[in-house]
């Protein structure tokens, strides 16, 4: 997925190329080589600890590589109290900076910071996007141009399913407001939204990723 943003980015130019919005939670794709600011975790991240209490304690969130690791029983596999993390303001239980079904003492600031910054990416793209048409406009003259030009964007979307439908909200709402093309990645919730503009893969991640990889490759050395 990198060697694919990478491409990606060295036709578009630093910063401008790629941006990832994953529910995952595991910190895979900053572990991948993908830069901090360029990823939105809308779910948070069990990389990252805040006090269980939540903003009546604190909005403070910490590495939670600085409690680890955890000593656990091998007997009972329970971990003794003094050993888990404490929150650093109150001294009570802390917990992994994750969002969870009705929870309302999960800390935000850390995801909101992400959002503005895929603000800023998507504000970047649009402007692109206007600056093309116009490009479109004065190449063949406003009653020739197309009403709606097709855009460079391509939404790669990887296992998104439909019992918590966060992603593929997201990426059908970007297609839409792009006029770009989603590429649907899923062996089992296969449907698109516009079969005649977007792409339905029903194989594997790795798999699609390795033949998008190759496409892209192709399209390198015939372009130069």
């Amino acid at each position: 997925m990198k060697k694919i943003a990478d491409m990606k980015e060295h036709r578009t130019g630093p910063g401008k190329g790629y941006f990832v919005f994953t529910s995952n939670v595991d910190g895979a794709f900053q572990k991948s080589g993908f830069p901090e600011d360029k990823v939105l975790e809308c779910h948070g991240s069990v990389h990252w600890l805040q006090c269980v209490k939540g903003d009546t304690c604190s909005d403070a969130i910490w590495p939670s590589s600085s409690s680890l690791p955890i000593p656990v029983d091998p007997a009972t596999f329970r971990a003794p109290s003094e050993g888990m993390p404490k929150c650093r303001k109150c001294g009570e239980l802390a917990r992994t900076n994750v969002l969870m079904f009705d929870d309302y003492e999960w800390v935000q600031d850390r995801v909101y910071e992400q959002e503005r910054n895929f603000d800023l990416f998507k504000a970047g793209l649009l402007s692109r996007l206007r600056d093309k048409q116009e490009e479109e406009i004065e190449r063949v003259g406003y009653d020739n141009a197309q009403p709606s030009l097709q855009s460079y964007v391509a939404i790669i979307e990887i296992g998104a399913g439909l019992a918590v439908p966060t992603v593929r909200r997201q990426s059908e709402m970007l297609a839409k407001k792009y006029n770009g093309t989603l590429i649907r990645i899923n062996l089992r919730d296969t449907m698109v939204p516009n079969p005649d503009r977007d792409i339905s893969l029903v194989m594997g991640g790795k798999d699609a990723l390795l033949e998008i990889e190759k496409e892209m490759e192709a399209i390198e050395r015939v372009q130069g």
